[in-house]
């Protein structure tokens, strides 16, 4: 279930909530439904082999120079690997908890455990590097812009049922997806977190 993530990534607790019911086996989505503006329903689980459940989108975004936007997709998840989040954000990458707030993306690239990223259809740079609890984050940097983008993998236990490496290996081929879609993603219209599917209507 989409778990309420709270976000220096994750400020969602207040709102967020599983839209389906416990028990219930999620209704396929509309496969030309676009997540977040980043791709299609269709491209995203063919890429992560995995049926999308739901997603939800944040964009407190003010200006190109003052980004803050989030999606979450949540997939089916029988193994707990089951919730991605992409975050855009303007210089800094505060939702990397392993490295100090207000870290930049060249502080992140230096950090003691980060590795370089390079992936041909995004432009800019890339790292991978480990969150507190040793899961992949991967923190990518636009050319000519302050934009940063951090996509990570939220595991409902607390612990990765997945290898290091292959954490990396998901992101690395999910942000191939949706990277180059993200900033103009984020400069998009104002959104307080809206959910897909919509919330049904309460039964009288």
């Amino acid at each position: 279930m989409l778990a309420c993530l709270v976000f220096a990534v994750l400020a969602v607790s207040a709102g967020c909530r599983s839209i389906r019911g416990a028990g219930t086996s999620p209704t396929p989505l509309d496969g030309e439904v676009s997540v977040c503006g980043l791709a299609t329903v269709d491209q995203i689980q063919q890429t992560v082999g995995r049926q999308i459940e739901e997603f939800a989108i944040n964009n407190n975004s003010r200006t190109p120079n003052n980004l803050f936007f989030m999606c979450v997709i949540n997939v089916s998840d029988d193994d707990g690997t089951g919730v991605f989040e992409l975050e855009v954000s303007t210089t800094s990458t505060d939702s990397v908890r392993s490295v100090p707030a207000g870290s930049t993306f060249e502080d992140v690239a230096a950090a003691p455990k980060a590795e370089p990223v390079t992936l041909d259809s995004v432009p800019g740079q890339g790292a991978v590097i480990p969150d507190d609890h040793s899961h992949a984050i991967l923190v990518w940097s636009y050319p000519d812009t302050d934009t940063v983008a951090t996509l990570r993998r939220v595991y409902p236990s607390g612990d990765s049922p997945v290898s290091f490496t292959q954490d990396v290996a998901d992101l690395e081929d999910l942000f191939t997806l949706i990277g180059p879609a993200a900033p103009q993603a984020a400069d998009g219209p104002a959104q307080r977190w809206s959910m897909y599917p919509t919330d049904p209507a309460p039964t009288p």
